[in-house]
């Protein structure tokens, strides 16, 4: 898929999810540009609550593919929480410490991310529709 019509997908789709989810205040700056690993990567700041998305068209077909990479780029933003615990503990490690606490953290978010996905997808039944109605009330 070009980046125009992945641009085009989130600029419709973002402001929505954004409501949905209750990002207010976060400042999400959204990008468009090949990954050497995967669909869409997040980088977020708690403290400044700033976060950074990229998705790579390259790895989009269709819009229900850009949507779920959104959703779930936007998910990690909802729990970016979590980040302040990890960078508070992060000081106290030695690095072989701070490795694999690193490598717990990466996949406890992903799993966390991933779970509720999928929960909101196969176990609640949500559309896109149904939720995009949802963030309007």
């Amino acid at each position: 898929m070009t980046p125009d019509r992945v641009q085009q997908i989130v600029e419709t789709h973002y402001p929505w999810m954004y409501r949905a989810l209750r990002l207010a205040p976060w400042d999400i700056a959204l990008d468009y540009w090949s990954l050497p690993v995967g669909r869409g990567e997040c980088e977020t700041d708690s403290a400044h609550r700033t976060a950074a998305i990229i998705l790579d068209p390259d790895e989009h077909d269709t819009a229900d593919e850009v949507l779920m990479t959104l959703l779930h780029e936007l998910l990690h933003v909802r729990f970016a929480v979590l980040d302040v615990y990890h960078e508070a503990v992060s000081p106290l490690l030695t690095p072989r410490e701070q490795e694999a606490v690193d490598s717990l953290y990466m996949l406890a978010t992903e799993q966390i991310v991933g779970e509720t996905l999928r929960l909101l997808r196969e176990g609640l039944g949500l559309s896109f529709s149904t939720m995009r109605k949802a963030a309007q009330k």
